[in-house]
């Protein structure tokens, strides 16, 4: 009469102590122990709802954070990775290459002509623009490819195991490709060009990753300008 139900009580407090707060203890035994299988039994289903309350709660943070992971480490508009992801996948791709002696190699391109399609057409056909061509590029990339927004209509393109000559002709092939497409976009019809220049790693004895990737994003940028400076649509 007395042991059984103790029993019974003590493995279902070691159930809850275990975290399993879901079990609860029936009575049909002495006045007494009714009385402690329903003071457990509230316990038990406070801690239940506690602990249900407790993980929801988490799973919403959980959530709300890895949302908000995505949102900066990528564009808003372009949905290609951001300018801070860029940085921090440079850093990681240089220290790659130096430890197993791969290429690397950066494509830095615009749009030619972009502010002109704004004040033209406004901005929101000149949003769709960069949506509709990086939708192009992407389509031509390998799965190892990084492409991200530098900002504006700058874009940059990581292209791991490259050499310069090999950047060149996968830039040459995404500038064709663009070139020869007609994008319809709020009822016209634009043909979009790009400049693009290209630049690999080479990276100085006591120079730090950070520095190595400064310098390739850099060189790559002027080499941008200098296609500007060549009549654009073209690759330097």
């Amino acid at each position: 009469m007395v042991s059984r139900p103790l029993e019974i009580l003590r493995r279902a407090v070691e159930k809850t102590g275990n975290g399993d707060f879901s079990h609860r203890v029936s009575g049909g035994y002495c006045t007494e122990f009714q009385s402690l299988s329903e003071s457990f039994n509230q316990m038990a289903e406070k801690l239940d709802r506690k602990t249900k309350a407790e993980w929801m709660h988490k799973a919403s943070l959980e959530e709300a954070n890895n949302k908000l992971q995505h949102m900066v480490v990528t564009d808003e508009l372009t949905r290609v990775h951001s300018r801070k992801y860029l940085f921090s996948r440079l850093g990681e791709e240089i220290a790659s290459a130096e430890r197993t002696g791969n290429k690397l190699s950066v494509i830095f391109f615009d749009v030619d002509g972009f502010k002109q399609i704004n004040d033209r057409h406004g901005h929101r056909t000149g949003d769709q623009v960069l949506v509709q061509v990086v939708s192009k590029i992407s389509t031509m990339l390998r799965p190892y490819d990084i492409m991200a927004r530098y900002g504006g209509d700058e874009f940059v393109i990581l292209v791991p195991g490259t050499n310069q000559v090999q950047a060149r002709d996968a830039a040459e092939r995404i500038r064709e490709h663009v070139s020869n497409s007609i994008l319809e976009v709020d009822g016209n019809r634009l043909k979009i060009t790009l400049s693009m220049g290209i630049a690999t790693l080479d990276r100085l004895p006591s120079e730090s990753p950070e520095k190595a990737a400064d310098r390739l994003l850099s060189a790559a940028d002027e080499r941008l300008y200098q296609a500007k400076r060549q009549g654009r649509n073209c690759v330097v």
